[in-house]
């Protein structure tokens, strides 16, 4: 009946709902009945209103001055829910949108505002003036006891939906769209926000904890504003900090929450804090990452390792044909880096390394790529490079910082570097020839003494095919057994009788003729053949002197060379021991012989070696001794059975006064080791005489091949 009243006296209507004759019978015109009805609500003791569709206030009654204090006309046309305190307008907005739905809500309780700055606790009946949306709505505002349980109820009312709200465990948050003001929040949002009590005025931009700067100067474009302008929900992630931690992650989702009276309405915002999923998903890219270094790089040097100097030359390659301009390719390798490692050990021989790493960095651009391959072998990649002269610029580069020595601890270590180059398009467009032939031309460097750099040129590669067919002989010999052990005898120097056998590996007596004799045991001696040859030598010898045994004869003892490139083999020693055993030979007929340069090139390393194999029976000999640079300290650390004198010095020193006196000095030297001396080259009567006064026990060469002519060149059985 009130809203009915109300609607005929603020749209003057005519009242539905009153009996046709209802006028007629009370002897009252239509203007007599609204004015009947606005005195009654004139003096309805209870506050009666009217808002528009947009809740702006048409129609106030004298209650609410006699109520509040204030003159009705000052609130005409302004916001019902600015009558009421803040905390309370969202509630009275929801309100207002359930009646608009057809609902027909409970009173709800509220506070209003006074002119004194007060707020008398009043319930409010609402509902709508018509049917179509633009009649708007009529209320009627009853005060409650003050004091009484109506006040308590009303702040019971307003503390359960705070708690219903404070119950969800993720932040709620709801904005003015108009300023972005905070209008009402729960307690987990709280926990969000700065330092303030729930009546304080926030932005929503302040609870990131950055007071002051607006979404916008940080997230472009500002969340709220695509709320408001596209009216649909976004999600977003924000860094935020809570009070005295580590910052948090959350998730935020905003949609648009129609308020009438509101320009744009309301945006509410629910958070979940994903830090936990943020920090895993960090954890996991991170370890992502690092597999990824682990894959594409060198542990030891961080440098680019094998796989990605592939994949970046391949697009180095692709972009210099694109663009028309040379790359150059540089393989870089240490000159005497095992000595090293093996004298001082691998702790100093990788920290060398990451030394010359970041050496070779410093040598070339950004843009360039330093890679390691294996043990001390490097490349680099020069990409868009003038000429070769670029390439000849770095090497130069490269090769005088890295002679510099490199102080590590207490060593100070002075190596060098050999440089291969190759470049394209000049030498190949192709990735793994490029590499080839780099590597090519870098030893090529090292056979002219080390230090210094070498371009690949048509020449090298015309050796490298040569060298690859002669090996692919090699192989096939020895996998044929081809090979031929021949034995070139060793006398004693006072009497001529035969004191050993010094066995030699020889060709067999036919070979193809486009190979060259010579050629093919240069190769065999400086080839990875080697090793398997010196095997097969070890074991046919080993058999040579079972046979001998089998048939009742007293075996010879016998010398077999062991070559540079086999004795700087880790597993020499393994490998010997293993035949021995295998064959079951009789290590103490056997002699290992070995250069005086390859001893000397690690000292420290030799004498363990060489410890070893006396521990297994051998009998150990220095050849070619006086004719390199020998240390008497090192030589003394050996446990070596003999010392042979190189033929070139028996040749020229015996009968030549000063350089008589050098050999019967060496002869000295290894009496005072208690070695015996042999005396390799020995080719008359005369030096064999001299060598006898000077107290060398053993002689070989031509004049023992003359005494013994039965014991040279004998096959192996």
């Amino acid at each position: 009946m009130w809203f009915t009243t109300m609607r005929c006296v603020v749209k003057g209507e005519k009242n539905d709902n009153r009996p046709a004759s209802f006028d007629k019978d009370i002897g009252m015109g239509r203007s007599d009945v609204e004015h009947t009805y606005q005195r009654l609500l004139e003096n309805v003791h209870d506050i009666v209103f009217a808002v528009s569709e947009d809740h702006a206030i048409t129609t106030l009654n004298a209650a609410f001055e006699r109520l509040t204090g204030w003159n009705r006309s000052e609130w005409l046309g302004r916001q019902f829910r600015e009558l009421l305190h803040t905390e309370d307008a969202f509630a009275a907005e929801t309100y207002f949108q359930l009646v608009s739905a057809g609902l027909t809500p409970p009173r709800f309780k509220v506070r209003l505002r006074t002119r004194d700055g007060g707020y008398l606790a009043v319930e409010v009946a609402l509902g709508r003036l018509g049917a179509a949306p633009s009649d708007g709505f009529a209320g009627i505002v009853r005060v409650m006891e003050a004091g009484g349980s109506a006040h308590e109820s009303l702040w019971h009312q307003q503390r359960f939906l705070q708690s219903v709200l404070d119950g969800i465990p993720d932040p709620i948050v709801v904005v003015r769209q108009e300023d972005y003001g905070v209008c009402l929040k729960n307690q987990a949002a709280d926990e969000i926000f700065p330092d303030t009590d729930r009546s304080g005025a926030l932005c929503c931009y302040q609870v990131p904890r950055q007071p002051g700067k607006r979404c916008a100067e940080r997230l472009k474009p500002c969340p709220m504003e695509k709320v408001g302008t596209g009216r649909q929900a976004v999600t977003f992630i924000r860094e935020h900090r809570l009070r005295g931690s580590e910052p948090r992650y959350m998730e935020v989702r905003a949609a648009p929450l129609p308020l009438h009276g509101q320009p744009g309405g309301a945006i509410i915002m629910s958070a979940r804090d994903i830090t936990s999923r943020i920090n895993a998903e960090a954890r996991l890219w991170e370890s992502q990452r690092q597999l990824d270094h682990m894959l594409h790089h060198d542990p030891l040097t961080g440098l680019a390792n094998r796989l990605l100097f592939q994949d970046r030359l391949e697009h180095a390659l692709m972009d210099a044909q694109r663009e028309r301009h040379a790359v150059g390719l540089l393989f870089v390798d240490l000159d005497r880096f095992k000595s090293v490692n093996d004298a001082l050990g691998h702790e100093v021989g990788d920290r060398l390394l990451q030394v010359v790493a970041k050496r070779l960095c410093k040598c070339v651009r950004e843009t360039d790529t330093v890679a390691r391959l294996a043990g001390d072998e490097f490349v680099i990649i020069l990409e868009r490079i003038g000429d070769a002269q670029h390439a000849a610029v770095v090497a130069q580069k490269i090769v005088r910082v890295l002679a510099r020595p490199i102080k590590l601890g207490n060593h100070r270590i002075t190596i060098g570097v050999s440089v291969g180059i190759s470049l394209f398009p000049i030498d190949s467009r192709d990735a793994d020839t490029l590499v080839k032939y780099a590597d090519t031309a870098m030893y090529l460097a090292k056979k002219k003494g080390r230090s210094q750099y070498q371009f690949y040129t048509q020449e090298l590669n015309q050796r490298a095919i040569r060298r690859q067919k002669i090996e692919e002989a090699l192989g096939r010999m020895l996998k044929e057994g081809e090979f031929i052990l021949g034995f070139l005898p060793r006398a004693e120097v006072g009497s001529g009788r035969l004191a050993a056998l010094e066995a030699q590996v020889d060709l067999p007596a036919r070979i193809e003729d486009a190979l060259d004799r010579k050629e093919l045991m240069e190769v065999a001696k400086d080839s990875e053949l080697t090793i398997g040859i010196g095997q097969w030598a070890l074991r046919a010898l080993s058999m040579r002197i079972k046979a001998q045994q089998a048939e009742g004869k007293q075996p010879v003892p016998a010398a077999l060379p062991v070559a540079p490139r086999e004795f700087r083999d880790p597993g020499f020693t393994d490998r010997l021991e293993s035949v021995l055993r295998e064959q079951d030979f009789a290590s103490d007929l056997l002699e290992l012989e070995f250069p005086e340069r390859v001893l000397m090139e690690d000292p420290h390393r030799a004498a363990k070696t060489l410890e070893r194999l006396r521990d297994l029976g051998a009998k150990l000999t220095i050849t070619e001794f006086g004719l390199g640079n020998f240390s008497l300290r090192s030589l003394a650390r050996f446990p070596l059975h003999r010392l042979k004198l190189g033929a070139a010095l028996v040749r020229c020193g015996l009968g030549t006064g000063k350089d008589e006196s050098v050999n019967k000095a060496i002869i000295d030297v290894a009496h005072t080791l208690g070695l015996e001396a042999v005396a390799a080259g020995v080719e008359n009567e005369e030096q064999r005489a001299l060598l006898q006064t000077l107290g060398c026990e053993y002689m070989e060469g031509p004049l023992v091949d003359k005494l013994l002519p039965s014991w040279r060149v004998t096959p192996a059985a």
